[in-house]
């Protein structure tokens, strides 16, 4: 999430009105971390991976509205960039919804559709041979990705082709609820896990969901469970627009540790929606029970979700 401060390079003095008008503006480029003179932000969202889009909603320090601004992601070099491509005063924020997806955006408010952004833009379509896996294991194709195949079996070799990974599970699935089984795949590490080598710790988590056709929307995290000793993959679980994967941890003569780690389906993207680990000691102490919710984590999707992140919230 970016910081949605910011502040006009060369501004002059300027009455309060004019200066409100100015410094957001269609075409305005800023920097992360920048300061505003006649606004406070109020809400941002991180963006989205597959064609850099956010937003921001600001409000003038002396005037009674809001300004949501469209704003896209631009670069990362040192700080990151952003350029405002859209803006829009709003009377309320009370209930802002924000969907997106591959062709485009629109903003609800009281789920009233008060704007469309149409870019006409064709997804880009990859196939299993544009797949491409870094000496660390990592996955470096953006999750949310259009890809084309036949066969699953061209996705699983592709992967396997790299030597760090094999298949060790498949299920299927419909996920998004259109009618069409989803594809999840889960590969183990064929690293040493008693090496101390980084790369052991990576073991990817697929999901390819249905487009129609041949065609899939490629989803990936490489986090989901750490691929070392004394971890283990039990399986995944499936509800509806839910799926939860299922964790064991065991360390000798200390403790044994379940997780459930919960994420949903909605609106072209894939969040975390709960989790849950539960510790059993080895000694007289009580079992541990941590249960998590949105309102611990906020807004992760499947592919940033990172267990370092939920244990500093759970041990802060």
């Amino acid at each position: 999430m970016h910081n949605c401060s910011f502040q006009k390079e060369g501004k002059q003095s300027l009455d309060k009105e004019n200066s409100s008008k100015d410094e957001i503006f269609i075409g305005k480029e800023f920097y992360a971390g920048d300061e505003l003179s006649d606004y406070e932000c109020i809400k941002n969202s991180s963006y989205f991976k597959s064609d850099s889009l956010c937003y921001s909603v600001y409000k003038p320090l002396n005037y009674h509205y809001f300004v949501f601004s469209l704003e896209k992601f631009l670069s990362n070099e040192d700080v990151e960039k952003f350029r405002i491509l859209d803006t829009l005063h709003l009377k309320s924020i009370a209930h802002i919804n924000f969907i997106h997806n591959e062709l485009g955006a629109s903003l609800f408010l009281d789920d009233k559709k008060i704007k469309e952004w149409i870019f006409n833009k064709t997804p880009n379509i990859t196939t299993p041979k544009d797949i491409v896996i870094t000496e660390e294991g990592i996955i470096q194709n953006d999750s949310g990705e259009m890809i084309q195949f036949k066969n699953i079996s061209e996705v699983i070799n592709r992967i396997q082709k790299s030597k760090l990974f094999t298949l060790k599970k498949m299920y299927q699935h419909d996920l998004n609820q259109d009618g069409d089984k989803d594809i999840f795949l889960v590969f183990k590490n064929n690293n040493d896990l008693k090496s101390d080598d980084h790369k052991t710790l990576v073991a990817p988590v697929i999901l390819l969901i249905h487009q129609g056709g041949d065609k899939y929307k490629f989803f990936h995290n490489e986090k989901i469970y750490p691929s070392m000793e004394g971890f283990f993959f039990k399986r995944i679980a499936f509800k509806d627009n839910f799926f939860t994967i299922e964790l064991d941890t065991e360390v000798p003569d200390e403790y044994t540790a379940e997780k459930y780690i919960t994420f949903k389906y909605s609106k072209n993207k894939i969040v975390l929606h709960r989790f849950g680990k539960i510790t059993n000691w080895w000694d007289e102490r009580k079992p541990f029970n941590a249960q998590l919710t949105q309102k611990d984590f906020g807004e992760i999707l499947f592919e940033d979700y990172d267990p370092e992140k939920i244990n500093e919230i759970i041990y802060k």
